[in-house]
């Protein structure tokens, strides 16, 4: 354990999931402030869209960092294939976060891009497409 506040194991990897998930959180703001600063000197609105998209599962992220680095402090008194399963699980999340994060980014570009194709074209065929 990295500190022991209050005698309780389990009470102070909480404190210290807490006092982490805010930690990340509160640099994930001043970053996020500070790229909204230079995202609204671009002229248009796409990566305005991927910072709205990415907020919630970027702060999904870094609770299941923070989830992880806090259960490395925890001995759950369980056999070792217990210890194991909930890293899986906990890792399988992030990789799930992390897959969610790259697929809006490419929705975004790839949706972006088919609408412009389909103003330039003369068919409404296209236009059709892309509303579905």
């Amino acid at each position: 354990m990295v500190f022991n506040l209050s005698g309780n194991h389990y009470l102070d990897t909480f404190i210290l999931f807490i006092g982490l998930f805010l930690l990340l959180s509160f640099v994930f703001f001043i970053i996020e402030k500070i790229l909204l600063r230079l995202v609204m000197k671009t002229k248009t609105d796409l990566d305005d869209l991927i910072l709205k998209k990415s907020y919630f599962p970027f702060s999904i992220f870094l609770m299941l960092i923070s989830l992880r680095i806090t259960l490395n402090q925890i001995e759950f008194g369980l056999s070792e294939v217990v210890n194991s399963a909930v890293n899986n699980v906990v890792y399988t999340a992030i990789i799930a976060v992390i897959g969610y994060l790259i697929y809006a980014f490419f929705d975004l570009i790839i949706s972006r891009a088919f609408k412009k194709f389909a103003e330039r074209t003369k068919s409404s065929y296209d236009k059709k497409v892309y509303s579905l």
